[in-house]
């Protein structure tokens, strides 16, 4: 195509005269060559902006698919993650009527878990029975008040306890968590001279549950740098919500005070990235099988739930664990009482309940 010399319409190669004012067109070879690239040219940026046209469809339908599966098909997680506390302060207490002041009502968390937490867990095949059994036994040793009887600590068991409801909660275990929450949030205020076992068991149980008000966390959470029980511990700290998450110094200082290769790799997935050196062999049935005690397990399944490295390992390990409770420590059991063990186990198997996994959680650059 070319335009016209008197009135610079363009007219087809072919044309001999102007299609708007009759004058004769005189070709030369230069304008020939002209024409035919600028055509050329126009037709591979035609074709160009159908691709991008066509990828940009193709990118918007993949979105729509992709936001469908994720807020119809699959179910949301409630998040959990790290605190933002400075473990190298030290934090003033709030005073004994601390625990008043937060709400033992169920959390957003605690509803999700209710619609679906044993639907999981039946999915994976686990013997859902044989986990209520434990469950219900604990429910008999509550009074009205909320306490757990058949230890001579009653706040371990009954935090221990409302650990356990809190993981495979329906309606009347919802209620009784939430009783025995309101014994709990009263002890809040004697923590300073609790042993580390009561202590720890109680702080998860209200971490857990989203119990905890922003001054109480604030308050009472450096206790979480307390190695002692560090598998409830761990437990705590990975249920705490993003909005308290450390910043990476702090949890290296954590991890230090730990001093366990267990709270580094935590840690490492607690702040977006994959563990360095996992291996599968760390978390096959042998490994699994290989565990002495029930808190080990808790470690277990909090890693190898997040690493995802064996995850058919991690389903076939879980129901093993259904009908066979592992031995817990003898502070543990003395003030967790004679279902200690068996809640223990519940909990281990609970704990991919719990918190998102790494693999669906926003990595960290």
């Amino acid at each position: 195509m070319y335009p016209c010399s008197k009135c610079g319409i363009i007219n087809p190669l072919s044309t001999r005269f102007c299609r708007n004012c009759g004058e004769r067109i005189e070709l030369t070879r230069m304008m020939i060559n002209k024409s035919v690239t600028t055509t050329t040219v126009g037709k591979y940026d035609a074709m160009i902006a159908g691709w991008g046209r066509s990828t940009l469809t193709l990118g918007v339908f993949a979105l729509v698919c992709a936001l469908v599966f994720r807020y119809v098909a699959v179910p949301t997680m409630p998040t959990a993650d790290l605190p933002q506390a400075n473990p190298g302060e030290p934090l003033a207490e709030l005073g004994a009527n601390a625990g008043l002041a937060g709400t033992p009502e169920a959390s957003e968390r605690l509803r999700w878990r209710r619609l679906n937490a044993s639907r999981m867990m039946g999915d994976l095949g686990l013997d859902m029975a044989a986990l209520r059994i434990p469950l219900d036994a604990a429910l008999k040793n509550q009074s009205a008040n909320g306490i757990v009887s058949g230890s001579t600590d009653s706040i371990s068991a009954t935090a221990l306890a409302a650990l356990a409801w809190q993981g495979l909660p329906d309606d009347r275990l919802l209620d009784a968590a939430r009783r025995a929450r309101g014994f709990l949030l009263g002890k809040l205020g004697d923590m300073p001279g609790m042993d580390p076992t009561p202590r720890a068991l109680l702080l998860t149980a209200l971490i857990d549950a989203e119990a905890l008000n922003d001054d109480q966390l604030l308050a009472y959470r450096h206790w979480l740098r307390d190695p002692k029980q560090a598998a409830i511990q761990a437990l705590a700290v990975a249920c705490l919500k993003p909005s308290q998450r450390m910043k990476p110094d702090d949890m290296r200082l954590l991890a230090n005070a730990m001093k366990d290769e267990r709270w580094s790799m935590l840690i490492e997935i607690f702040q977006g990235r994959q563990p360095l050196n996992v291996l599968p062999a760390q978390f096959d049935l042998k490994a699994a099988a290989a565990l002495d005690s029930g808190e080990d397990r808790i470690w277990w399944s909090l890693l190898a739930w997040q690493v995802a490295v064996a995850p058919v390992n991690l389903t076939d390990t879980l129901k093993a664990w259904t009908t066979s409770p592992a031995n817990i420590s003898p502070e543990l059991s003395a003030r967790g009482g004679k279902d200690a063990a068996a809640l223990i186990n519940v909990i281990a198997i609970t704990t991919p309940l719990r918190l998102t996994p790494l693999w669906l959680q926003p990595r960290t650059p």
